[in-house]
């Protein structure tokens, strides 16, 4: 097949996250198997216009932001395909909160490719009222221009997400993302003297960055060596702030590390005695599993995609409520409890061992096939 990806961001972009590392895992499979995929995404700062990864094609053009009207990626991808049709025999439209509206242009095979039903992530990024809109503009496209086609996905709690909104259960398609597993992980590297904890992901608010923060401070008071690693970046806005609130609320031994390669994050995973994941939503969890397989257990909120990722009380450990106190709890309640500790490396680890890029990638081309 002549695939063609629509997605907001590549995995050279700067900001990406798990959704983009996991379309191209799963495109770099499908080359495996003789079909030829070109990705479309917005254009950053530094990037090339054109270039090939892992045998997938990928353009950049057009800004992310759908505010930049005949800008936007949106846009650009329309006139892209518009141009090169007949280049392609199935569409693949990826939604981010706002996706590419190729129902309305796309006559060919196309599906929809869905990490996560956005709903309250919108009023945490752009506040009430602009989030009310988000949200109400991303249910309506699901339930109506969206609403037949075919749909793949990757967790449950997505799957429960797109029925409430309309979407019928024969059209969608979960596969189990995989993880790529380091050279690092044959090593015996051990845990820091003192406990260490983790946050690994981008710093909005939605990933609960400030809810690591507050629930540190907590675990502070009770457990004064701790360390909080943060891997990951933001806006250079939000950051600041993020800083600026650790100062104000007196602590220290938070390290912030940015952005870092992967062997470097592996090395702090395996140090480190708990993976903290404070997230209000995610469409999986793809760092719990990293963590798992280098027996780092992982204490979370109980969130849509972190529930499918986690088994409470097997690998990690979900909050019965969801704010800073609980996760601060159950983080020194875990720490004291070596027996249990021990359990939760041992059944994280066999966990992850379940997760593989090979299997999700011949999974989902199946379902491409079928259409």
């Amino acid at each position: 097949m002549r695939i063609l990806v629509l997605n907001w961001r590549d995995i050279k972009n700067p900001i990406k996250g798990g959704a983009e590392v996991a379309t191209h895992e799963l495109a770099k499979r499908w080359t495996y198997y003789g079909n030829r995929v070109t990705q479309f995404s917005s254009y950053f700062p530094g990037a090339r216009k054109n270039e090939i990864i892992d045998k997938i094609k990928i353009i950049r053009e057009g800004n992310p932001d759908m505010r930049s009207l005949h800008n936007s990626v949106q846009f650009k991808a329309m006139l892209y395909y518009q141009k090169n049709k007949e280049k392609f025999d199935l569409v693949i439209d990826q939604m981010h909160g706002i996706p590419f509206f190729s129902p309305l242009y796309i006559r060919k095979k196309k599906v929809l490719f869905i990490c996560e039903v956005a709903k309250d992530i919108w009023y945490e990024s752009f506040g009430y009222a602009l989030g009310l809109a988000g949200r109400l503009i991303e249910k309506v496209l699901l339930s109506s221009i969206y609403r037949n086609m075919p749909v793949l996905t990757i967790s449950e709690s997505t799957k429960k997400d797109l029925i409430s909104v309309g979407t019928p259960v024969g059209n969608i398609k979960v596969i189990k993302l995989g993880f790529t597993r380091q050279p690092i992980l044959e090593k015996k590297i051990k845990k820091e003297k003192e406990l260490a904890l983790i946050y690994l992901g981008r710093l909005t608010k939605s990933k609960g960055i400030e809810d690591a923060i507050y629930a540190f401070s907590k675990i502070k008071k009770i457990i004064p060596e701790t360390t909080l690693w943060v891997v990951g970046n933001g806006t250079i806005e939000y950051e600041k702030y993020i800083k600026m609130l650790s100062e104000e609320l007196g602590i220290r031994d938070v390290l912030f590390y940015g952005f870092i390669p992967e062997k470097e994050k592996f090395l702090l995973l395996c140090r480190a005695h708990m993976l903290i994941f404070p997230s209000i939503r995610e469409g999986w969890g793809l760092t719990a599993i990293e963590a798992n397989s280098v027996k780092t257990p992982v204490v979370a909120y109980n969130s849509p995609g972190l529930r499918d990722s986690i088994v409470h009380g097997k690998t990690g450990l979900l909050c019965k409520e969801n704010n800073p106190s609980e996760l601060a709890n159950n983080v020194i309640d875990l720490f004291r409890n070596k027996k249990l500790y021990k359990k939760l490396q041992i059944g994280g680890y066999e966990w992850s061992k379940q997760f593989s890029w090979k299997q999700a990638g011949r999974e989902s081309l199946n379902f491409l096939s079928s259409v």
